[in-house]
């Protein structure tokens, strides 16, 4: 593989694309990008006063370059037309669909989702494994509607990412009341989780299925597919370096090993790694019980996160 074809796939991977799908990538930028006004041409320095445009010193306008996109924005410009053409009840049983099928790996495939990253103004960063068929119907749904109704692509992002936690959020505020946040962060999870100051991530954030099933973090590990590695070491640790210093929780083991990969190649400070909390969406009621008896652990979080998060003003 040349070393222009890699760039491009890693590129194109953070967007929700591969490289043999060029041609539709440059169409999703162009129309992901789209200027707002047309660039003007020189203008007469005698009349300045008469434009808005500002002068450079040989008289022409200075343009300010259209916002360039980012990689989520790239990725639901390219897969807009898939999800319009989804039902409208679509269920949890239905996400794994070929239009939105981003690559495959033996028993493992790889799908878009309409999911962004962690927000820049993260405080504290909840680590699942990857998102569950049941998040991704909601944010998929949430989607289609915001594309329907003629939301820009930042709203349409925003809908589906509250969409997709709401089949979660009441277990992630019952978790985070356990582990004592609202005194620590000066706020409770409800309103931390509504500004995403508490925010929510997974080590994989394309979803994942095994064998058209839930993938669950195991047979095969993060760490023995290179599809799931890449998504780690790229991906995440890019999402990861947005928001430096932030702590982030691990949800279950397989988002552990997922931090544990990206400490061992230098790629995230050992100390922003909290120790590992069972994930609520999956764990069973006796596991979850222990946690919450498990004081020595409690106190270790608490105390990782009062090191590394002021409470709010």
């Amino acid at each position: 593989m040349s070393l222009a074809r890699h760039v491009l796939d890693t590129a194109c991977a953070a967007a929700g694309f591969v490289a043999g799908g060029a041609a539709a990538a440059v169409t999703a930028i162009k129309r992901a990008v789209n200027p707002t006004r047309p660039v003007p041409g020189p203008i007469d320095p005698t009349r300045a006063a008469d434009t808005p445009h500002l002068l450079d010193s040989a008289g022409e306008a200075e343009i300010s370059a259209p916002r360039t996109p980012t990689a989520t924005e790239i990725g639901l410009a390219i897969h807009r037309d898939a999800i319009l053409g989804l039902r409208a009840d679509l269920g949890a049983t239905d996400t794994h669909i070929s239009d939105l099928l981003l690559r495959r790996e033996g028993r493992l495939a790889m799908y878009y989702a309409p999911l962004d990253p962690v927000a820049a103004h993260a405080r504290l960063v909840l680590l699942g494994t990857t998102p569950s068929a049941d998040v991704v119907a909601h944010a998929l749904r949430a989607a289609r509607s915001a594309i329907l109704a003629g939301m820009p692509d930042t709203d349409v992002l925003a809908r589906a990412r509250v969409a997709a936690l709401s089949p979660v959020r009441g277990q992630l505020e019952t978790l985070l009341d356990d582990i004592g946040l609202r005194e620590i962060l000066g706020a409770g999870p409800a309103a931390l989780l509504d500004t995403r100051e508490i925010d929510v991530t997974w080590a994989v954030r394309s979803p994942v299925s095994l064998e058209g099933g839930t993938y669950t973090g195991t047979r095969p590990s993060i760490g023995a597919s290179e599809m799931l590695r890449n998504a780690v070491s790229v991906d995440l640790a890019a999402e990861l370096d947005a928001v430096p210093a932030t702590p982030v929780i691990p949800l279950g083991e397989a988002a552990t090993e997922a931090l544990d990969l990206l400490v061992d190649v230098g790629l995230l400070a050992p100390e922003r790694a909290l120790p590992t909390v069972p994930d609520p969406a999956s764990a069973n009621a006796i596991r979850l019980m222990h946690f919450r008896e498990d004081g020595e652990t409690l106190e270790q979080i608490r105390k990782r996160i009062r090191m590394l998060v002021s409470p709010s003003d």
